[in-house]
């Protein structure tokens, strides 16, 4: 489980980070239970099949930033 492993040694170096342990309940229930345990203003869920560039939320912040109405995305397919 590498992934969870990155997880809590993230979480361990950066208290903004925390893993929360829950029985398959399905990506409802999970996001349901990150959604309970947010503190801050702002959530985005990424899931195991997406890909996000390196400045993703930079981006999508600064529509925030701009008032925008509407953030356009690119979508690729076959990579």
């Amino acid at each position: 489980m590498a992934a969870v492993r990155f997880a809590m040694n993230t979480a361990a170096r950066d208290a903004r980070f925390k893993v929360f342990h829950k029985e398959n309940g399905g990506v409802s229930s999970a996001r349901n239970l990150g959604i309970d345990n947010a503190q801050g203003e702002w959530i985005c869920f990424v899931d195991s099949d997406d890909f996000i560039g390196e400045n993703f939320l930079w981006d999508l912040h600064a529509c925030l930033d701009a008032n925008s109405d509407f953030c356009n995305y690119k979508l690729l397919i076959n990579l």
